[in-house]
């Protein structure tokens, strides 16, 4: 039993040390390469480094990081505080390593639009691990707790901060492409921890109710529950069956349905929250807080 726990475990060590790896290279492959700032603590690291030039980019970020850290320590949990903070150590390895990488640098536009995409895209991949990607993230869930200021306003207000020092250091131009990069990494962000991970739940009217859910049962894994129904306009009896899936499995769940009643009638709604117990599938699709064991 041990060694199948370890086993669960893998994919998502991999998945923290992936993407913890992605968001050094992304930085310093396009952000920096472009003098772009970026937000949070690495858009206040650029800023110091670029007044205080003997100071590397790396140790910048980890200064800026550390009362984060102190912070997180006192108010939050600590299993996720101390997960951050070996998250934020692999980044700073990870940026020292990558010193120097030029992904892209001859359009600033595109540059701007693709640093935001990876970098919303690492940060996602360490989020999807269970760990914070830097100590932003602490701050905002230590204001959202003790004042209840959302962690949006929180990263907004920081993020404002660094577009306007960056209008001021590499001029308006700079600072719009800066805007642009972390519409770019949010968008990204949200649609990798939100859009996917968003859960549909299938209503289903067919005369085969105990054979169609069966089936689900069977191979998508999932619950099912079944209410008998009468249609008004038929007044036949009906069973009306009830399903949450990730969105993955919704083109497979037709799939099964019509195979067995052709004539079923199907809907999906969007399920944006999960009380009680949800399979989880899929690391990155399945979110964690929807499995409860």
């Amino acid at each position: 039993m041990e060694k199948l726990q370890k086993l669960i475990k893998l994919p998502r060590l991999l998945l923290f040390l992936l993407g913890n790896a992605f968001v050094a290279y992304s930085y310093q492959g396009f952000v920096s390469a472009n003098d772009f700032l970026s937000g949070g603590t690495y858009g206040l690291a650029g800023i110091l480094t670029h007044f205080v030039s003997a100071v590397p980019f790396p140790l910048a970020v980890l200064l800026f990081n550390l009362p984060c850290m102190a912070l997180g320590w006192r108010f939050l949990d600590r299993r996720f505080v101390i997960l951050t903070t070996v998250s934020l150590l692999l980044q700073v390895f990870f940026l020292h390593c990558f010193e120097g990488v030029v992904i892209y640098n001859n359009n600033l536009l595109l540059a701007a639009i693709f640093a935001g995409v990876f970098v919303g895209l690492g940060d996602a991949l360490v989020l999807r691990s269970g760990s914070g990607s830097s100590g932003t993230h602490l701050v905002a869930m230590v204001l959202r707790k003790k004042y209840g200021i959302s962690v949006s306003s929180v990263t907004m207000t920081i993020n404002a901060l660094v577009i306007l020092l960056s209008s001021g250091m590499f001029g308006i131009e700079k600072a719009l492409f800066t805007l642009i990069l972390m519409f770019a990494s949010a968008q990204t962000l949200d649609a990798v921890l939100e859009g996917i991970s968003r859960k549909r739940t299938a209503f289903i009217i067919t005369a085969k109710g105990q054979e169609v859910g069966q089936s689900l049962m069977q191979d998508l894994a999932r619950g099912v529950t079944m209410i008998p129904a009468v249609g008004l306009y038929s007044g036949n009896d009906t069973s009306l069956l009830l399903c949450v899936t990730n969105m993955l499995e919704v083109g497979r769940l037709k799939e099964l349905v019509l195979n067995i009643d052709p004539h079923a009638f199907i809907t999906f709604y969007e399920t944006n929250d999960i009380t009680g117990h949800f399979h989880k599938h899929n690391l990155i699709v399945d979110k964690d807080e929807d499995e409860q064991n």
